[in-house]
């Protein structure tokens, strides 16, 4: 409302008088270039620059396969982007996932998107680009990889009947729970690289609480694939926490809620 009655009547009336309209020719472009620089500044004031999101990594380790598959599922609200281009550190299928307003159902956006993932950057890595992320917008995806892997966890009885692991994963597990081929449940509140560490006994209730806890914050697609799982046999498999397991996207946006949910079989 302040625009408009700033370019027409008082732009008429004061700036531009009769016997001056000729002042239209630069008075007209200098108030919307100064009203265009308020705008800017007044979305970069409220919106800040790069943006926040939140993901929720899944991680299944299969020793056998020397192979892990990674599920990421994540979600950013950016402010002002200064590039939407980013490198993908490692091969990966990226999806686009769309949100669904709680009441109505109906679809935020999603329309009229473009998505590139075959471009190369600088470094002649593979990128991403396009509207995989927009300026001033809520917008999720999903991330799918297949990495080659020796890290592992292995477990042994010791001489006294209890259970020891030890990890050669890169990072500290934590909350480390493990069902043996009897069924039994063990955990252990955490593992070092390298570390040979004891298990204590422990019950299906004290299991299913941290479950229920891990899976709060994962979207549907990770807590069906963990859910799974799980349901497919409480024999011979381990879960945990794992820290920095994330694959990497938009640098400029800062990421919450990187810690993981880890899963996987004992190497034999």
């Amino acid at each position: 409302l302040g625009f408009a009655v700033l370019i027409g009547p008082i732009n008429f009336l004061v700036f531009a008088p009769a016997g001056n309209r000729h002042r239209l020719f630069w008075t007209t472009p200098l108030i919307s270039l100064v009203a265009s620089l308020l705008m800017g500044g007044l979305i970069v004031m409220s919106e800040g620059f790069g943006g926040k999101g939140e993901r929720f990594v899944l991680m299944l380790n299969r020793p056998d396969a020397r192979r892990t598959v990674i599920w990421q599922e994540q979600v950013s609200r950016t402010g002002v982007l200064v590039s939407n281009a980013f490198p993908l550190t490692q091969p990966s299928v990226l999806s686009p996932i769309e949100l669904r307003k709680d009441d109505s159902g109906r679809p935020v956006g999603g329309r009229g998107n473009s998505y590139t993932l075959d471009a190369r950057d600088a470094m002649n890595k593979e990128s991403a680009s396009g509207d995989w992320f927009r300026s001033r917008s809520t917008q999720a995806q999903l991330l799918v990889a297949i990495t080659e892997s020796r890290e592992r966890l292995e477990f042994r009885k010791d001489p006294d009947g209890t259970l020891s692991a030890q990890s050669s994963f890169a990072g500290v597990l934590e909350n480390v729970w493990y069902f043996d081929g009897e069924g039994s449940l063990w955990k252990v509140p955490s593992i070092n690289p390298g570390e040979n560490a004891r298990l204590q006994s422990a019950t299906t209730d004290e299991f299913q609480s941290w479950w229920t806890k891990r899976l709060a914050n994962a979207g549907p697609l990770a807590a069906a694939r963990a859910e799974n799982f799980l349901n497919s046999g409480k024999v011979n498999k381990y879960f945990a926490m794992l820290k920095d397991g994330s694959l990497s996207t938009l640098p400029s946006i800062r990421w919450a809620g990187d810690t993981g949910l880890l899963m996987g079989i004992p190497a034999q």
